[in-house]
């Protein structure tokens, strides 16, 4: 593997496993931290449900500019889908 593939991927493991240990940016008025993460990882398992990702997959997958536009669709998805279900519980993000 040449040094750009392999800097890529290093980039790109590095910031899957900070996006697993994210904090949720969610509020909502009287929510107490504990019930913002169960919240959030309820909607984090309802998105991984509908999009097909499971957050134990350790699959590294194709390195082909194809598969990675599908993996980025699919974390598209997935966010979008996580964000309604917050919405839809009454949290604002926090961004």
């Amino acid at each position: 593997m040449n040094s750009l593939k392999l800097s890529v991927l290093s980039l790109a493991v590095l910031v899957g496993l900070g996006a697993c240990a994210a904090k949720p940016d969610w509020t909502r008025k009287g929510a107490s931290d504990a019930e913002i993460e169960k919240d959030w990882n309820e909607c984090r398992r309802l998105a991984d449900q509908q999009t097909g990702v499971s957050r134990d997959d350790s699959r590294s997958g194709s390195s082909s500019g194809l598969a990675e536009y599908d993996r980025r669709q699919t974390a598209s998805r997935n966010k979008a889908v996580v964000d309604a279900c917050m919405r839809g519980r009454g949290y604002f993000p926090i961004r």
